[in-house]
This record gives structure tokens, C-alpha cells and sequence, in this order.
């Protein structure tokens, strides 16, 4: 037995994998048969569509770029990798990601840390946890959730509800929506300088009191450590709320 293979049966051992996503990443560690020709080139972002349905999308150092569970179409056109949600009914069944908080995801997909992704879904819920490189998120309708973010995001929902939670020490990251709930938890470390705007709404960031629940044309800023980071947020109509973890 391998060693990778191992490794992958102590995390089903342990509750961390479901079996099914085992089967897909002991799939995924087998050696391919392109790999005798010419060598596969190396990806360099991950883009997951779906019309409807729940995405959920989770950094894992011990997969090569990406590997998808659940009804799925996958394509590699040169150096990208496309998944894509099938409309089959399969789409909307249940699938546990992540069994310790009982979470649910039809579309699972797990990808290499330090690969850029991009999201785009028409309807319903895409969740994206431990991504350390760039992230771009395109939800119509639902709900965007984003988990120990280490890298760059722009976040993108039309209607819905957008939670953010990371470590913002460098580069610029946006958040816009035309009406939402928009929450963002920066971890302590954090070195940001927050800027939010809204038509229609309440804004509290860290350190500023919170506006009235309706004030057309507010803007606030708010710097957290040594501002090196920039985060934008906007809401036509809605609620903003930043606040520093202890």
C-alpha cells in the first residue's frame, strides 16, 4: 500500500472524507496514461460552474489540482481545468462534505490550496473553505460563503447573502451586491483598510458605530492594522457588517 493511499483511508478513518470522496481521490492518485507521452501541462486555475444547485469547494494539499465528486462534467483544456454541474436530477441530491458540521453539497470539489478559482452559479449555494491563492465568486440568486481565506477575492451576488472569513494582509478584494447581507470576520492578523458603500442600509465596520438601518448614499471606512490590504464593499440595498475575530 502507498503511502498516499494510506493516507487517504486514515481520513475516511477519521471522519475528514466521506467514502465516496475517497474513491474519487484514490481515482485521481492513480497514474494516468497520458503521463507516459507528453507530460500533462500544470494547471493554473480551477474554473466550477452550475446552474442550480449547492457547490462546495474545500482546499486539499494531497490532490494534484482538482478532483470532483457528485454530477459533474470535467474538462482540461490546456492549462485549465473546467467543472462543470450536469442538470441531471443527480445535481440536487444530498452529499456530505463535511460530516462534523452536518453541511450538504450535491457538487463537491477539491482543490489544491495555492490554484486560483473561479465560481460561477446561477441559483443556490456555493461554499469555498481553505483556499489560499485568488478567488472569484458569481452567484445570481443564494448564498456565497468563504472560509479561512488566505489569498485575493471578489465576491459577486445579486441577491443573497455573502459570508467572508480570512487572514487580509495584502492585495485588493471586493464585495458587491445589489441587495444582500454581507458579513466579514478578519482573523487578528489581519492588515486591511475596509471601505463600504450603500444606497439603502446599515453599515458597521470595526471601531465605527452602527448607521441607521436606512441611510441612502453611506459610506464608511474603517482601517484595521496597518491598512496594507484593500477591501471594497458594496451593497445597493442591504447589510454590511465587518468585525475583527479576538
Amino acid at each position: 500500500m502507498t503511502d498516499r493511499r494510506r493516507q487517504i483511508l486514515e481520513r475516511v478513518a477519521s471522519g475528514e472524507l466521506t467514502p465516496e470522496e475517497a474513491v474519487a481521490l484514490l481515482d485521481h492518485a492513480r497514474p494516468q496514461p497520458e503521463t507516459a507521452g507528453a507530460p500533462r501541462p500544470a494547471t493554473v486555475a480551477v474554473i466550477v460552474e452550475a446552474d442550480l444547485g449547492a457547490v462546495a469547494i474545500v482546499a486539499d494539499d494531497t490532490v494534484d489540482d482538482a478532483v470532483a465528486i457528485g454530477a459533474h462534467e470535467l474538462r482540461r483544456a490546456g492549462n485549465e481545468i473546467r467543472i462543470t454541474g450536469t442538470k441531471d436530477r443527480s445535481i440536487l441530491s444530498d452529499g456530505r462534505l463535511l460530516p462534523r458540521r452536518g453541511r450538504r453539497h450535491a457538487l463537491r470539489v477539491r482543490i489544491r490550496p495555492d490554484l486560483p478559482l473561479k465560481v460561477k452559479l446561477g441559483a443556490g449555494t456555493v461554499h469555498v473553505e481553505g483556499l489560499q491563492a485568488r478567488c472569484d465568486i458569481e452567484v445570481d440568486l443564494g448564498t456565497a460563503t468563504l472560509e479561512q481565506l488566505g489569498g485575493e477575492f471578489d465576491v459577486r451576488v445579486a441577491s443573497g447573502n455573502v459570508s467572508v472569513a480570512g487572514l487580509m494582509q495584502s492585495g485588493t478584494s471586493s464585495i458587491s451586491c445589489d441587495l444582500a447581507t454581507v458579513n466579514v470576520r478578519l482573523q487578528p492578523k489581519s492588515s486591511v483598510r475596509v471601505t463600504a458603500t450603500t444606497d439603502a442600509g446599515r453599515i458597521t465596520l470595526p471601531g465605527a458605530r452602527s448607521r441607521p438601518a436606512i441611510v441612502f448614499g453611506t459610506k464608511a471606512e474603517a482601517v484595521v492594522g496597518g491598512g496594507d490590504a484593500q477591501l471594497d464593499i458594496r451593497a445597493a440595498a442591504g447589510t454590511i457588517a465587518v468585525k475583527v475575530e479576538r
